[in-house]
């Protein structure tokens, strides 16, 4: 599944997939991250995926892999959100603490 994820190799790509990986796994590491808003992301998909968590979390809802997809595909029916995308950045190798560090990566990627 990573192979979908093989074609952005930059850091700021690699930094974007990392947090909404930490995000998914672990709703609480937005703390780390809470200046982050949808439109720092270089990839719609992303900052589409990043709105979802957002929305659902300020819902009181959990965002997992499900909620979001469902999300996603109720919100937006015309907006395409891959399953396999989203199950591809359950299988990177991340830690949740470190959130604040990927975003910063993202950061720091934009104004390069």
């Amino acid at each position: 599944m990573t192979d979908l994820l093989s074609y952005e190799t930059d850091l700021r790509s690699r930094g974007e997939r990392r947090v909404l990986a930490c995000l998914l796994r672990r709703n609480e590491s937005i703390c780390h991250c809470s200046w982050l808003m949808p439109h720092h992301f270089s990839s719609d998909q992303d900052g589409m995926i990043f709105a979802a968590i957002r929305s659902l979390m300020a819902q009181g809802r959990v965002a997992d892999i499900e909620t979001v997809f469902d999300y996603l595909h109720s919100t937006f029916p015309r907006y395409h959100a891959s399953s396999a995308y989203l199950l591809a950045l359950d299988d990177l190798e991340v830690h949740t603490s470190h959130c604040g560090h990927y975003a910063a990566v993202m950061r720091d990627g934009e104004r390069s």
